[in-house]
């Protein structure tokens, strides 16, 4: 089985609970991919997993206005992701603009793939 794991913060709290359910659950699944932010704080952490580190939106140094606009792409960069890896199941940790995730959601739900 291949999952999915998207963490659209990629820092804070959330980023290390997200960091050890996917290090538990690398254990019990074929493969493992974690999509998340450009800017992830754990990047330097060895995984047994991929880490791809390719979400827009989090990076501060950029005023909030860019920040929307750029990560107005992420449904774009998720779904490319998914279609290469093709996965069994997508977990969304949280979300980013929800009306953004649920395009995705839209999409998985029509490839029959499904979300956690």
């Amino acid at each position: 089985m291949k999952i999915i794991v998207i963490d659209p913060f990629g820092k804070g709290g959330v980023c290390y609970y997200t960091f050890s359910l996917c290090n538990a659950l690398q254990k019990k699944v074929d493969k493992l991919f974690l999509i998340t932010t450009k800017k992830y704080e754990l990047i330097s952490q060895q995984t047994n997993y991929k880490v791809y580190p390719i979400l827009f939106g989090m990076d501060n140094s950029i005023p909030k206005v860019f920040r929307f606009l750029e990560s107005l792409l992420n449904p774009i960069v998720v779904i490319s992701k998914i279609l290469v890896i093709k996965p069994n199941c997508v977990h969304f940790q949280s979300t980013f603009i929800p009306f953004l995730d649920y395009i995705i959601m839209i999409i998985l739900k029509i490839l029959k793939i499904k979300i956690v």
